[in-house]
């Protein structure tokens, strides 16, 4: 998800150096004398070339572009022994002097997971913020923000109900959804489910009306495999299923967290009445604005309080 970071090392070849090198020295030769023009020993008056001698030009340019790559084939396709022998007779005198420079480290380096920016990722909460665009048949998201959190907070049942209650908000519906492979073996009927398409299958089964919504907020919620790719996949399907009139805003929050288990994800649709809860703080403000995520018998949210600012 927002979380996740995946680390690859990357593997430059050198092989072909020579012939860029050889190319970019004979180019920029042709560039400060043309081929077209050459000079009088006796003076600057430049004098137009034969078309002869243009060709002879060019012969010799695709000449030594050829041997070049040519070369390189070659090197290309020697053993590695015979490299180690050729480079060693050629760098036996600068090698030499470069040993007393550069030495091996003594032990292999270790990463350190809990350092840097990969420590912030793995204790913050993430969270991805956006918008629906929608019209009748299409749904497409955008993503307006990636915000991260120290912790995430339990609301109290009574809280989220009367706060509800005072801005005039409406639950939707909510959903979970269980992520499943199927290895198919010998068969070619393999079955992939994916858990926020199926939270958002299991909240369609029971959603109330949305005909007159003027705001609609869909909360996803999952542990650190939440796979931002199916939460957008998911919300265009449910956005369109739910067929939200065209004047309504939808906009989504798709949190994930190390506290909450992988495998599984939760939704939770909220109608709001726009900018509500100014006056109120903390996890109140929040819930009054529509984000609040129901999993297993409990509310959660986030809180501007909790937001990590923290640099690594």
């Amino acid at each position: 998800h927002h979380s996740s970071y995946k680390f690859s090392s990357l593997y430059h070849s050198h092989q072909n150096a020579s012939v860029i090198v050889i190319c970019i020295r004979f180019h920029r030769s042709l560039a400060v004398i043309s081929p077209e023009t050459e000079y009088r020993n006796n003076g600057n008056v430049p004098k137009r070339k034969s078309s002869k001698s243009k060709n002879k030009t060019t012969m010799k340019f695709n000449s030594l572009l050829v041997l070049s790559l040519a070369l390189s084939g070659v090197n290309g396709f020697m053993s590695s022994q015979s490299k180690s022998v050729a480079f060693s007779r050629q760098t036996k005198s600068s090698s030499s002097e470069l040993a007393n420079i550069i030495r091996a480290d003594a032990e292999d380096f270790t990463f350190d997971q809990l350092q840097g920016g990969v420590r912030l990722a793995m204790e913050s909460a993430i969270k991805i913020v956006g918008d629906v665009k929608h019209a009748p048949g299409s749904a497409s998201t955008d993503v307006n923000n990636l915000l991260r959190y120290t912790k995430v907070t339990e609301v109290d049942d009574s809280v989220v109900k009367n706060v509800m209650s005072q801005v005039g908000s409406t639950l939707i519906c909510t959903g979970k959804g269980e992520e499943m492979y199927k290895d198919p073996g010998d068969t070619a009927n393999k079955e992939i489910r994916l858990g926020p398409n199926e939270a958002i299958k299991d909240a369609l089964v029971s959603a109330a009306s949305v005909g007159e919504a003027e705001n609609i907020v869909v909360n996803f919620l999952g542990g650190d495999d939440l796979m931002f790719d199916e939460v957008t996949n998911a919300l265009t399907e449910f956005t369109l299923d739910l067929s939200p009139p065209t004047k309504c805003k939808v906009s989504f929050n798709s949190l994930c967290h190390t506290s909450f288990p992988n495998g599984s994800a939760t939704v939770t649709v909220l109608s709001t009445k726009g900018d509500s809860g100014n006056s109120m703080k903390g996890a109140e403000k929040t819930v009054a604005s529509g984000e609040v995520y129901f999993r297993d018998g409990k509310w959660y949210t986030v809180t501007e309080e909790d937001i990590n600012t923290a640099i690594a």
